[in-house]
């Protein structure tokens, strides 16, 4: 991405290319013109991707359940 965007490419291009919106790709080349590639890595620290839950996956599936199977009025819920 970076590479495409210091050949000339337009945000636009590299964002249909990439799948990533413009404001993405903006972003990401603002990070690495200011601090280069370790820019780009995830934090130290960052929480995993699935870390924290209070749920474990087969009661995360029951609630995804719950909640598409009914209307907001079956679950007594006041808004969609």
């Amino acid at each position: 991405m970076v590479r495409l965007r210091k050949a000339g490419h337009p945000y636009n291009e590299i964002a249909a290319l990439t799948g990533l919106s413009r404001t993405g790709m903006y972003d990401i080349c603002t990070r690495h013109a200011a601090a280069g590639a370790k820019a780009l890595r995830a934090a130290p620290g960052s929480r995993a991707a699935g870390g924290g839950r209070r749920l474990d996956a087969a009661q995360g599936a029951q609630v995804r359940r719950l909640i598409t199977d009914r209307t907001p009025d079956q679950s007594k819920m006041p808004d969609a």
